[in-house]
């Protein structure tokens, strides 16, 4: 007899934590400053990338189906408009 060992889904979160970590690279042909000139230009500074959440904390196919949802809900509204008489 075989057990099936499932494994958990994980969460939006997660997922975006899990294909994210570890992007944090040093450049070794030139200097990060000469490669990245505007980068500290509005006094963003990141000491610790692994501590650094990022705001929108999106996939793009969660942002697409972001998107939708708004597009869906525009278009409802938009018909609302034009159906009442003003």
């Amino acid at each position: 007899m075989d057990t099936r060992v499932t494994k958990k889904k994980l969460g939006l979160k997660e997922r975006y934590a899990a294909m994210t970590r570890g992007l944090h690279w040093e450049t070794t042909y030139q200097p990060m400053d000469k490669v990245f000139p505007y980068d500290s230009y509005e006094g963003i500074k990141i000491h610790d990338w692994d501590k650094w959440e990022d705001p929108f904390r999106l996939t793009m196919d969660a942002y697409w189906k972001y998107q939708a949802e708004k597009e869906k809900k525009t278009l409802r509204s938009d018909r609302n408009l034009r159906a009442k008489p003003w």
